[in-house]
């Protein structure tokens, strides 16, 4: 919310300097000012002083030795909270309960979707449900915690489906909107590379319509957008160290990286040649490059990947339900291998201690 609030102030510093840069320390005296909401050094948070911002409402934020490393979909939706927080009398703590309300809104129209999925799916009604239990769990249990990622869920959904639907230019746009909302939308890039290979080949623009044309600027900035803020921000991701859970190069664990390739080509991947599902293959085999070379990987960065469970039969054969526990159980092995997430439902525990 508070780098949302920067945003107009710094504009595209943001993603060159380091949070910190863009404000001080605070005075004693502007430590005495603060709300009893704001505590001088938060857990896990820094708070610095910003000329021209009340007192009162400093700027509090992580991560602030670097700049902000999400895209600019971020800054739209925590709008509605930076705007309250900016010009009402809203407390702190109480615009975080606005925030949370905010994640859990995003995460339910991505829910509504995975639902109406698991409601008109034909691969079978227990796989649907599985399924879609998994999805609920991490997506309201992160979305508990703060993270606004569940938000890319949607548009990656309807990418899909319009991907299904022979609706090329429709999965683009949507497209673009995911990795406008954040980066991780990139683990299926297969789909949207597939989405512009049939639009060139079957030179689709010849029929469109004005309404469809006028769909082509919008996925233009947002895709641009994305893609812009990646460049600047991209000599910072580019020296990062290479440290995840199946590739780390200061304390590498060879058997782990072998594992992990072995269980994504044997397994997975052979089921998914076996089915002749190429697409799903296809989303397998990048998603499983980008993982072992992902710079920073988290446990929250499964919610974009669950997309794939949400999505519709990619695929025109008969076995649709095998792949579907493919990927099922493939992103299970993720979460606990690659991600070092447990996929149970813990934060159940954390609601009935904390109601």
């Amino acid at each position: 919310m508070n780098t949302t609030r920067l945003f107009p102030r710094v504009g595209l510093d943001l993603y060159r300097k380091p949070i910190r840069d863009h404000g001080r320390p605070l005075t004693y005296k502007e430590m005495l000012a603060l709300p009893k909401d704001i505590p001088a050094r938060p857990h896990n948070c820094e708070v610095w002083a910003v000329d021209g911002w009340p007192t009162e409402k400093p700027l509090v934020a992580s991560w602030t030795h670097r700049p902000r490393m999400h895209p600019p979909g971020d800054l739209i939706l925590l709008a509605p909270a930076a705007l309250a927080y900016t010009f009402t009398s809203i407390s702190f703590s109480h615009v975080n309960e606005l925030i949370m309300v905010l994640f859990l809104l995003y995460a339910h129209v991505a829910l509504y979707l995975v639902f109406d999925g698991a409601l008109t799916s034909r691969n079978g009604f227990k796989i649907g449900w599985i399924a879609t239990a998994f999805i609920y769990s991490e997506v309201i249990h992160w979305s508990l915690e703060g993270f606004y990622e569940a938000a890319v869920i949607a548009p990656l959904i309807l990418c899909a489906r319009f991907l299904a639907d022979k609706r090329h230019l429709l999965a683009i746009v949507m497209f673009c909107a995911a990795v406008f909302i954040h980066f991780r939308a990139l683990f299926f890039a297969p789909w949207v590379v597939l989405a512009a290979v049939s639009v060139l080949r079957a030179k689709e623009w010849t029929t469109w319509t004005k309404r469809e044309w006028s769909l082509v600027p919008i996925g233009i900035f947002l895709g641009g957008a994305a893609l812009g803020v990646y460049a600047i921000l991209w000599p910072i991701l580019r020296d990062l160290p290479l440290e995840n859970a199946v590739l780390n190069l200061h304390h590498p664990v060879p058997g782990k990286l072998v594992g992990f390739v072995l269980i994504t080509i044997v397994v997975a991947a052979g089921s998914l040649i076996y089915f002749r599902a190429w697409l799903d293959l296809a989303v397998l085999l990048w998603m499983s490059m980008l993982l072992v070379t992902l710079r920073e990987a988290y446990e929250w960065n499964l919610l974009s990947m669950l997309a794939w469970l949400g999505a519709p039969p990619l695929n025109a054969i008969a076995n649709q339900r095998y792949v579907q526990i493919t990927r099922i159980l493939f992103l299970v092995f993720v979460a606990i291998v690659a991600l070092r997430e447990a996929v149970v439902p813990t934060w159940l525990l954390q609601v009935i201690s904390r109601s």
